[in-house]
Formats: C-alpha cells, sequence, structure tokens
C-alpha cells in the first residue's frame, strides 16, 4: 500500500479519529462534522486504497491489519503536525518588544503607517515607535534599530540595503494656474538633498515663497495654492486636489535605502521588522536573512 501517494493528511485524519472515538458519532464531534460525512470518508478511503480499515461490530470500530498501518502513519503524521505547530507559535512569541524606526515624516505618514497592520497582524507581540525626523539617530548607541534614509551616508560598520525608488513629480492645486504660481520647495540646511539640487539647477534665479524641512508641510502648501512644489509622487498622488505635471514622467528618482547596527541584525525583531519594510516599499531581494545575520 502506497500510503503516501494515495493518502492525504486529511484521509487520516478520519481515520485517526474513528480509532480514538470508537464510533462514527464521537469522531464526528470530535471532527466537527456530520456523522454521515465520516462514513462517506471512510468508504471513500476503504474504497480507493482496495482494503478494509476497520471491521464494524457491536463494541465499535476494530482496527484491521491494513486499520492499523493506517492509524500509526496518522499518528506520525499528528505528532509531526503538532510539533511544527508548536515550533511556528515558538517562532512567533520570540518576535516581540520594541523596534524604533526612525526614517523623514512622510515616508512614515504615507508608506509605513498605512501598512503596519500587516506586520502585527504576523507578529502581535511586536511595537513600533516611528521617529519621524529628518535628524539621524545613533544607531550604535540605540537611539533607533533601523534608519531608512536617501541620500545620508550610514556610519562606518553598519549595514545598508537598497529598498527601491522613489520617483518626484511637480505637483499644484487643481484650482490654480501653474505659470502664476511661485514656488515651494523642501530644504534642510543640514545635507544637500536631491530635490533641493533640482529646484537650485531648474529655478537658478528665483527665491521660493515657503521652504521647510518637511515634506507633509510642503505638500500642505502646495494643496492650500500657496504654490507648486517637487513631491513623492506617493505623496502628490494620494492628494485628490492636485495635478501632477508632465503626467507619469517624473523628475527625479532616488533610492530609498535601510541602515541597521550589526549588532541588531540576527535579532528576530529586527528581522521581522526589516522584511516588513522590505514588503511595504517593494524591495527586489530579500533584505536580510537569518543565515546572513548569523
Amino acid at each position: 500500500m502506497q500510503w503516501g501517494v494515495l493518502m492525504d493528511w486529511n484521509d487520516l485524519k478520519f481515520v485517526l479519529a474513528i480509532h480514538r472515538a470508537g464510533s462514527l458519532t464521537r469522531a464526528a464531534e470530535a471532527l466537527k462534522v456530520n456523522q454521515s460525512t465520516v462514513g462517506r470518508r471512510l468508504s471513500a478511503i476503504e474504497s480507493a486504497l482496495g482494503v478494509v480499515l476497520f471491521i464494524r461490530d457491536r463494541q465499535g470500530f476494530e482496527p484491521t491489519d491494513a486499520g492499523r498501518a493506517a492509524i500509526n502513519r496518522a499518528r506520525s503524521v499528528d505528532i509531526e503536525v503538532m510539533r511544527l505547530q508548536k515550533d511556528l507559535q515558538s517562532s512567533a512569541e520570540s518576535v516581540r518588544g520594541v523596534v524604533r524606526i526612525v526614517t523623514n515624516p512622510w515616508i512614515a505618514t504615507h508608506i509605513l503607517t498605512p501598512q503596519l497592520q500587516l506586520l502585527l497582524n504576523d507578529h502581535p507581540h511586536l511595537r513600533i515607535h516611528t521617529l519621524a525626523d529628518t535628524a539621524a539617530r545613533n544607531l550604535a548607541a540605540r537611539e533607533a534599530e533601523i534608519a531608512l534614509w536617501f541620500e545620508k551616508q550610514c556610519n562606518p560598520g553598519e549595514i545598508e540595503f537598497k529598498l527601491g525608488q522613489v520617483s518626484y513629480a511637480v505637483y499644484w492645486a487643481r484650482d490654480a494656474d501653474p505659470d502664476r504660481l511661485g514656488w515651494v520647495t523642501f530644504w534642510d540646511d543640514r545635507y544637500h538633498r536631491a530635490q533641493m539640487h533640482w529646484f537650485e539647477t531648474q529655478n537658478p534665479t528665483e527665491s521660493p515663497l515657503m521652504m521647510a524641512n518637511d515634506t507633509n508641510a510642503v505638500c500642505a502648501a502646495v494643496r492650500a495654492g500657496v504654490g507648486k512644489a517637487l513631491l513623492p509622487i506617493p505623496v502628490g498622488d494620494a492628494e485628490p486636489g492636485l495635478i501632477r505635471r508632465n503626467g507619469e514622467a517624473p523628475e527625479i528618482t532616488r533610492t530609498l535605502r535601510a541602515m541597521i547596527h550589526p549588532d541588531m541584525a540576527g535579532e528576530p525583531k529586527i528581522l521581522a521588522a526589516l522584511r516588513w519594510v522590505q514588503t511595504v516599499c517593494g524591495a527586489e531581494q530579500p533584505i536580510l536573512t537569518q543565515q546572513a545575520a548569523e
């Protein structure tokens, strides 16, 4: 008899339940199905195998030699399933604690937060603290566990991963005349960002009406009709009151990267958080595997 070919676990569950319960009625109660369903499944199994698994008598269901072989295999499978369930539960339980992620405010608002429930569904004991800031945090001093940046360089010894590309385009308020609008721009006096270089190149003699080191503030000014601005497409396209210039063509594209301290690379909570970040950012390759971390 080729059990591995002819039977699957669903078949074995019925055989084992009948043996343990001693009757179709009690087996049906244990499996939470109708008694007729148990009877049909047993008949189908025996017919498919061409053997009798149980002898029905007044005492109940007595297994035949073939039945005992099936019961032994079912017990082995049952034990392995329980072990797997225990291992998976232990793995999920090990992913617990707080992970602090520092990144630009707009990434926290528009990319991470809307997808946070995906992470918590898989790891209910994990907690995320988002540090929405443009200032770097010291990963070695545990001021944050994960940093998500564009042009900022990682410190010596830190591990860096490419997450994906973010495109930028020019937007203005739907009811505004772009030819009459001045410019609103992102500005950071600590780092020369790509969008700052773009503005200086495109408008070398123009003074912006407003500058802010928070893309959300720039977007709010555009939405209010203050001026037009270069915005991340995930931010601008999410605003129904804004129009994007040049249709689908982006003005610039930036590479978003994740950075961690190597001492944190093997922690289950960090691996779980990084894989979540990878998913929501659309990274093409796995960020970090357990083997690589070790």
